[in-house]
């Protein structure tokens, strides 16, 4: 994160006021849990060394540029549904354990936690995912959910 009150995200200036954004950024990295900020879109502006473990890439490793890169093909349309209504401010956040795929193609389960980052007028500029790993799988219920998802979204 830049040292400054104006930070630009996806085109957009957000005035963080007096936040300390040196102490939040370092909070951010050191964080144990897996966490990144993603733009509107779906596409990463910023993950932690937590996600790039979880993802099984390190520093030197070229990062996915999007969710999708990281979504088993399966379940890209009700993971773009949620953040189709994340941005519109049909959600307020979204939980769900989710199968992440890894740089080497292996699957992860991890509980997804999306919470829209708002502006000083409550408009989403941005969402924090944060992933947690988990031994237990997807659940019949998220799989009744995505399907619903699906058709509601056509």
């Amino acid at each position: 994160m830049r040292d400054t009150a104006h930070v630009p995200v996806t085109g957009q200036t957000i005035d963080l006021g007096e936040f300390d954004l040196a102490l939040l950024g370092q909070v951010f990295d050191a964080s144990p849990v897996g966490m990144s900020i993603i733009d509107l879109h779906g596409r990463f502006i910023r993950v932690n060394a937590a996600y790039e473990a979880l993802l099984g890439s390190g520093p030197d490793d070229t990062f996915p540029s999007d969710l999708g890169a990281t979504t088993r093909a399966e379940d890209r349309a009700w993971t773009a549904n949620y953040i189709r209504r994340l941005r519109s401010g049909d959600l307020a956040s979204f939980s769900s354990r989710k199968r992440i795929v890894r740089r080497d193609g292996s699957d992860i389960t991890a509980l997804v936690q999306l919470t829209p980052l708002r502006d000083q007028d409550g408009h989403p500029v941005a969402i924090l995912g944060v992933a947690t790993p988990t031994d237990d799988p997807p659940t019949v219920d998220d799989a009744r959910v995505r399907r619903f998802l699906e058709r509601s979204s056509t």
